[in-house]
């Protein structure tokens, strides 16, 4: 065992050069995570602290966020500025013939489909009646049609 230990000793007394090896730059090689500066950290920290502030400042002048100590305000706001509200609907293989009803309810027209046999499955806003209509027949492969009540 003695003359192994000679023999390995031997060869990297043999092979080393003065100032070959870098042990910083072998270290990095090897490792599996790399070292990110603070300041960095920093910038990405701050950076989601201001979408959070200006989040919270777009809800507060929005409306969404009030005050505690602010009383509500009953204003009706002008005909001209009236802002509807968004209905989120929600259809978990619910038949086809509710969903149209209660589609037809909510905007006040009557909705009937070629193929009643069919359920739907799916969760939307109410933005834009006709295009919820363009993706039910197209997920359920049916015809629509709207008629006013």
């Amino acid at each position: 065992m003695k003359e192994i230990k000679d023999k390995s000793l031997e060869f990297v007394l043999h092979h080393y050069q003065s100032g070959k090896f870098d042990t910083q730059k072998a270290l990095r090689k090897v490792s599996p995570a790399k070292v990110i500066p603070l300041w960095r950290k920093m910038a990405v920290a701050a950076s989601f602290t201001l979408l959070l502030l200006a989040g919270a400042y777009a809800a507060y002048t929005t409306g969404i966020l009030s005050q505690p100590d602010e009383p509500v305000k009953n204003e009706q706001p002008a005909a001209t500025t009236t802002v509807a509200q968004s209905k989120h609907f929600h259809f978990d293989n619910t038949p086809l013939p509710k969903v149209l009803k209660e589609l037809g309810e909510y905007y006040q027209v009557t909705l009937t489909a070629d193929d009643t046999n069919k359920h739907l499955t799916a969760d939307f806003d109410s933005d834009n009646l006709e295009q919820t209509i363009e993706m039910i027949e197209h997920v359920l492969e049916v015809k629509i049609t709207v008629s006013k009540k």
